[in-house]
């Protein structure tokens, strides 16, 4: 019985699986017709979360770790340009224009970070930095991500109080996602410790603070025992 239970898991989170299918959603491919509507966001949206949710997992030791499969289709690429695009929406956008877009943001840059929690996933992170002096756009990506979001989470009298409390519930994510690279001297080498420090010095200037951010910062600087 259990090798069946196995077995139907790795077929399940496998090449043939559903997290290739969820990756194509976030790609946005098999909606392409309906490219730009609600439909396309919103199924990009459930994609996001079924992907954060397969990560979060740990799986018997018979079963293929979700973040192979997630890397081997594209997954991280993928989750990466889409959180890019949407940094670069909102530090282009009106405030307040958004609302599925932050929550987007937050989800992927939770789904980044995931997927660097075990060796497959850092070696492909970090794989392509070697002597380069160019920094991976994961780097820059997740201090754009921070600032773009202290900014919304600080304009509550111009963009409404739904939207800064949407920026700051994502906030936490963004803190994290940054702690993570910070722990990775092939990615942290490319991020300027001056630069790293005022975006986390904005975040912690929203009001309120909630106890999702608090716990963010204080995992941040935590000492490993």
């Amino acid at each position: 019985f259990r090798e069946l239970v196995c077995d139907a898991l790795n077929e399940a989170l496998g090449l043939r699986g559903f997290l290739p299918l969820c990756i194509s959603y976030v790609k946005g491919s098999p909606l392409e017709e309906l490219d730009g509507s609600d439909l396309t966001l919103e199924m990009s949206l459930h994609a996001l979360m079924a992907i954060q949710l397969c990560l979060l997992w740990f799986p018997p030791t018979r079963v293929a770790l979700p973040e192979e499969t997630f890397i081997d289709s594209g997954g991280y690429q993928a989750v990466l340009t889409l959180a890019a695009d949407i940094v670069a929406d909102l530090e282009d956008a009106e405030p307040g224009a958004d609302f599925l877009g932050l929550e987007r943001l937050g989800l992927a840059m939770d789904i980044l970070r995931l997927g660097m929690r075990s060796n497959v996933g850092i070696d492909y992170v970090c794989g392509n930095t070697g002597d380069t002096a160019e920094a991976p756009p994961v780097a820059p990506l997740a201090i754009r991500a921070l600032e773009a979001l202290s900014r919304a989470a600080g304009q509550g009298h111009c963009c409404g109080a739904s939207f800064q409390q949407v920026a700051i519930a994502t906030l936490p994510s963004a803190v994290r996602f940054v702690g993570a690279l910070l722990h990775l001297t092939p990615i942290a080498r490319f991020m300027s410790l001056a630069h790293v420090v005022h975006a986390l010095r904005a975040a912690l200037q929203c009001r309120p603070l909630s106890l999702p951010l608090t716990a963010a910062f204080r995992d941040l600087v935590r000492r490993e025992r």
